[in-house]
């Protein structure tokens, strides 16, 4: 193997037009369409990754935090199939919690996930008492559902999927507007400072490991719960699932977290995101790491045709 060191995506597209390489991993998926029209390489993302697309909610914001419904209704403006086919350009999978059907334990079958429908969303608003405005803003008792929704700056799809979500959550009295950070201020003080209000609504991808616990999401002072959020009966239950080696005991917790994640609606998952990867034809049993670790974790059960790669 020769590993080479490229500097950017264009380079690695580059490369791969002119035959130059014979796989690369981790690529720009708002270049999905070219790279699926190169004749001689072979796209891969595989949906049953362990990385998913989710929306967070600070609950230091008091309107997003003692107002469930508020999250109720935005999980049911988002539009799972659309996200997947235009913003992720059909390179992702419908997913509703942070386990994959890969995950077991960890996956629950037979879900109720949150299905998309404006009018049963604008239909709870309207039962809580959330009126729109002549604006088409809805408020109640002097709040306005007005948020900061915000992402890693200059990326292509994810900026996509915000339109998608900022037009569906206007239709149900939402307003977000969008605040887009570079990677290094939005995985930094955006997030990870712990400061109240330094985000309404964030939106970015997690990867899961091997093992599905997943505390770190949502856990009562868990240095990686960037949302704040806090509920004794979910810590209960990762206690339960952290706490055993019982593969029934620990699927028995995650059944319970998926439940509460599902009527609480702390986050709100949007879709399967796996890295993007793509080999040259001919290469057998290229199969990139599931929790995005990388595209040579099984390189030694790699072939190639004729027991040559073949070449442009």
């Amino acid at each position: 193997m020769v590993f080479k060191i490229v500097p950017d995506q264009n380079t690695i597209l580059t490369d791969l037009q002119a035959g130059n390489t014979d796989s690369a991993y981790f690529l720009d998926v708002s270049k999905a369409l070219v790279y699926e029209s190169l004749s001689n390489y072979q796209v891969v993302a595989d949906s049953k990754t362990f990385s998913f697309e989710a929306i967070y909610f600070d609950f230091h914001n008091k309107i997003l935090a003692n107002n469930s419904e508020v999250r109720q209704a935005i999980a049911m403006a988002v539009d799972q199939p659309t996200l997947i086919s235009v913003a992720r350009r059909g390179l992702g999978g419908p997913l509703c919690t942070e386990h994959t059907p890969t995950q077991n334990p960890g996956f629950t079958q037979g879900l109720q996930c949150p299905k998309f429908d404006l009018n049963a969303a604008n239909a709870l608003l309207d039962s809580r008492g959330w009126v729109k405005g002549s604006d088409g803003v809805r408020s109640k008792n002097g709040q306005k559902l007005i948020f900061q929704y915000s992402t890693t700056a200059g990326n292509l799809w994810r900026s996509d999927d915000e339109l998608i979500n900022q037009t569906n959550f206007a239709k149900i009295g939402v307003k977000v507007n969008i605040q887009n950070y570079p990677s290094s201020t939005f995985f930094g003080p955006v997030l990870n400072d712990g400061k109240p209000g330094t985000y309404d609504i964030a939106e970015f991808a997690t990867a899961n490991g091997y093992d599905p616990d997943s505390a770190g999401l949502l856990q009562c002072n868990n240095p990686s719960n960037i949302t704040f959020y806090c509920n004794p009966a979910l810590d209960a239950q990762y206690k339960a699932e952290e706490s055993s080696a019982v593969p029934s005991v620990r699927q028995a917790a995650f059944d319970k977290i998926h439940q509460i994640e599902l009527t609480d609606f702390p986050f709100i998952v949007e879709f399967a995101a796996p890295n993007v990867s793509i080999h040259r034809k001919g290469t057998e049993n290229y199969a990139p790491s599931l929790v995005g670790v990388g595209e040579t974790e099984n390189i030694w059960q790699w072939w190639c045709d004729g027991g040559a790669c073949p070449t442009g």
